[in-house]
């Protein structure tokens, strides 16, 4: 991409720019929203005045300008922005300048440099899509037991009305004992999707009753396309990178053709799809890969090549 940034002459050592939207993972044919990174100078840092980020914009375009430390952190955070940023390099034109030192340290060590926990990404889709867990059979049965619970002791605890309750009509929200400790204390409470909810008085629980039954019926209020459209592109790329350790931009044509019928047409069992999926791929248990010790090398790396700095 043929860009001429005013500000890459001011910021110092910038390593790497790139397009961090659209253009990156679409395809389009303009950018909006520039990233780059760059390394402090060893004064800034001896001093602690060196700025996580630096912002600039130019002919309409926002340019965030990171440290390569915050950049590093990021990707070892699973942050959207810096995750997109490591692997823009796939698409050749989302890219505005790499530094010849770049693909050394930081392209060809992803694997290693990658926290593929992704917390950032996954809490983005778990965010927009959790209440996409609930049924309409959960629902009715949460109605069923405000029903029930409404009219008793409110300053009761759940362990005084649990054998009050009818529970031949429930199939989903269930009680539940368990017995803990040497003497066997046995704690009771209310099985509510997985939730174990216990120790509250009747008006807390009816509360979260009410809070799940409102979750359920705003949840498609907060999904405007463009959220759509990031929450499909982060599961995308938490897929790809936790089967694949790899994610290749822009999104294929078949795969944005997909993305363009769910947002002209968002159906409830789509995005109840997309939350069984991410629900699937967040339970996979991924190992370690100790990224931040080959960070802090890769760190050391571009101080000792550009400032002659031995650590």
């Amino acid at each position: 991409m043929d860009i001429q940034l005013k500000s890459k002459q001011i910021v110092p050592n910038v390593l790497y720019i790139a397009s961090v939207d659209e253009k990156l993972t679409l395809g389009a044919k303009h950018t909006s929203r520039l990233m780059g990174v760059f390394l402090p100078t060893i004064r800034s840092i001896m001093y602690m005045d060196s700025p996580g980020k630096v912002y600039f914009t130019e002919d309409g375009i926002t340019i965030t300008y990171m440290t390569l430390q915050s950049f590093l952190t990021g990707i070892g955070r699973g942050d959207m922005d810096s995750v997109l940023l490591a692997y823009s390099y796939t698409n050749p034109d989302a890219v505005v300048y790499k530094h010849p030192l770049w693909e050394r340290y930081i392209t060809s060590q992803l694997d290693s440099l990658v926290n593929f926990n992704l917390y950032g990404i996954s809490s983005i889709i778990y965010r927009h899509l959790r209440h996409f867990e609930y049924t309409k059979e959960y629902i009715e049965e949460l109605k069923h037991l405000r029903e029930e619970i409404q009219d008793l002791d409110r300053d009761d605890s759940i362990a005084d009305v649990i054998d009050l309750i009818d529970w031949s009509h429930y199939r989903i929200v269930r009680p539940y004992r368990s017995r803990r400790g040497e003497n066997h204390h046995t704690q009771v409470g209310i099985d509510m999707l997985g939730r174990k909810i216990q120790d509250v008085r009747v008006d807390v629980l009816i509360d979260r009753i009410d809070m799940d039954i409102g979750d359920y019926y705003k949840r498609n209020r907060e999904l405007t396309p463009e959220v759509l459209k990031q929450v499909f592109i982060a599961l995308y790329i938490y897929g790809h990178l936790t089967f694949r350790r790899h994610i290749s931009f822009p999104l294929p044509s078949h795969i944005r053709a997909i993305l363009k019928e769910l947002i002209s047409q968002p159906r409830e069992d789509c995005l109840r799809c997309m939350f069984m999926k991410f629900s699937l791929i967040d339970d996979i248990d991924i190992p370690d890969n100790f990224f931040y010790i080959h960070a802090r090398k890769s760190i050391d790396a571009f101080y000792r090549d550009i400032y002659g700095l031995n650590v």
